[in-house]
């Protein structure tokens, strides 16, 4: 191979390498795409039918993934470390006055450097407000010193006073939602229930299609039960002539191990903006929401990880 060649190879391996880079890996700023009360409106026809197949819309300014949270500022220290120092920030999910029937739990968010401005009106904060958390992913190629959590905060907002106001009751009275045929599907079945919206993320996946993340505490505590596949030697036993006879291992499932109660939070996805979007107006409304979802083969053992088909609240004349 001469020179030219390799050099032209190496030219084109470093070129395809920052194609990469640009189109995947280049973090951006944060865009109003994905607070509430800043969404793309829905069409007239969809709001009349209760029902969207619309896209799920993220950052304008290509992150990989923002969203929200809500819940109540805990421990907050600044952190300054030989490397790095940032505002680490515990908010813990679910409404003082229903802990009893959605028992609290935490999520971790940090604050870079430059958002020491924000860490001070969030140290200032009372510790009983309920308040809605922006943040974004922490891109790893950037600083992997910046920050402890996997996410960054990047503002905080008080809660909406009443969801009857937000933009998705207004569009959608009696809750959003989307075709699908789950009642032909042998292996998902249709189930409903209810909850908090505590976290909503948008995930920005560009060559598949857009994805949101709901998570909503279903109230109360589960157990998980883990089990661990072991070799395990059959007994040996002797033959008539006296010699002696061990068999091969064989693989068999060991008992189930418990794991301390956890609070029953399910991880359910759409892809279409509308359900999207009503989770957040929930969210930052901390309100309660009924879900249609999907459930593979019924499967309880572990958190509800499910499609969500359908949205809405309780109405009250």
């Amino acid at each position: 191979m001469d020179v030219k060649t390799h050099t032209g190879k190496l030219m084109m391996k470093w070129m395809t390498i920052i194609v990469f880079m640009v189109l995947f890996l280049v973090p951006t700023g944060r865009s109003g795409a994905n607070y509430p009360g800043k969404f793309a409106q829905v069409s007239p026809r969809e709001a009349l039918s209760g029902r969207a197949n619309d896209a799920v819309i993220v950052d304008s300014q290509n992150s990989w993934l923002t969203g929200i949270l809500v819940g109540i500022p805990g421990s907050r220290e600044w952190v300054n470390g030989v490397l790095w120092s940032s505002g680490e920030l515990a908010v813990h999910a679910s409404k003082a006055s229903q802990l009893s029937q959605y028992p609290s739990f935490q999520y971790l968010l940090s604050v870079e450097a430059s958002g020491w401005e924000l860490w001070k009106d969030l140290v200032a904060t009372p510790d009983a407000d309920v308040l809605i958390f922006f943040f974004r992913s922490k891109a790893f190629w950037s600083s992997p010193f910046s920050s402890e959590s996997d996410f960054i905060l990047t503002d905080i907002s008080s809660l909406a006073e009443d969801f009857s106001a937000s933009h998705s009751f207004k569009t959608f009275p009696e809750g959003a939602e989307v075709d699908w045929d789950y009642h032909s599907n042998w292996f998902y079945r249709e189930k409903v229930d209810s909850g908090l919206v505590t976290r909503v993320q948008r995930i920005n996946r560009r060559l598949l299609s857009d994805l949101c993340i709901i998570d909503i505490h279903l109230g109360g505590y589960r157990r998980i039960i883990s089990y661990r596949d072991e070799w395990i030697s059959e007994q040996s036993f002797l033959h008539e002539s006296g010699e002696k006879t061990v068999s091969l291992p064989v693989k068999k499932r060991g008992a189930g191990n418990d794991h301390p109660l956890v609070p029953d939070v399910g991880q359910f996805t759409t892809y279409q903006e509308s359900l999207c979007r009503y989770a957040e107006d929930a969210a930052a409304a901390n309100q309660e929401v009924n879900i249609l979802y999907s459930d593979f083969w019924d499967s309880s053992e572990h958190l509800v990880e499910a499609e969500v088909y359908k949205i809405w609240v309780e109405t009250t004349e």
